[in-house]
């Protein structure tokens, strides 16, 4: 399974390099607290645990913006990826500002003993783990100097998932990241 998805990976690499505005890659640092938890006031703010790290891969090609950010946590014979995955539309303004806008999923992709799965489902239901994953809406400002770019993102789960129906943005549940990132092209 490993193998397929470096390969997949790979293979999705070269077009990406060929049609890429700039193909990054960085590091998102991710704040855990909820909106609604940070404007009540109750929220230790400052804990590390409140912080995730991770890795963001993102393609931005002619006006859209394709971004990858898989969270890792680790334990013994247990790994899991909660992965968000948006595409946005963007806007670069003179050449120092990026704005985008757009929506995306969120699956855990989880390994337990070497047996992978998404969302509990195994692999081969991989249908019916989008259905059952959330919606993801996603806002962002980039500060761009020379072949780095600094994010600040604004992530906003739907209230439901596919088979609800419900896509309304979970305003209160929404969170915040900082993505530093370098052009690779």
């Amino acid at each position: 399974m490993r193998r397929k998805l470096i390969v997949l990976l790979l293979v999705l690499a070269v077009p990406f390099s060929i049609f890429a505005d700039a193909l990054q890659l960085g590091v998102n640092v991710g704040y855990g607290i909820p909106y609604d938890e940070i404007k009540s006031g109750d929220a230790d703010y400052f804990a590390l645990r409140n912080f995730r790290f991770s890795p963001e891969l993102r393609a931005n090609i002619f006006f859209l913006q394709l971004d990858l950010v898989p969270e890792f946590s680790f334990s013994e014979g247990y790994v899991r990826a909660d992965t968000q995955a948006t595409l946005a539309l963007q806007a670069k303004l003179f050449d120092v500002v990026r704005l985008g806008a757009g929506a995306g999923i969120s699956m855990p992709f989880e390994s337990y003993d070497g047996h992978w799965s998404i969302g509990g489902e195994d692999i081969d239901g991989f249908s019916s783990v989008l259905s059952s994953s959330r919606m993801l809406y996603k806002l962002n400002l980039g500060i761009l100097v020379n072949a780095f770019e600094i994010t600040l993102n604004w992530l906003m789960p739907a209230q439901g998932s596919f088979d609800s129906g419900s896509f309304l943005p979970d305003i209160g549940n929404s969170t915040f990241s900082l993505g530093f990132l370098f052009s690779l092209i």
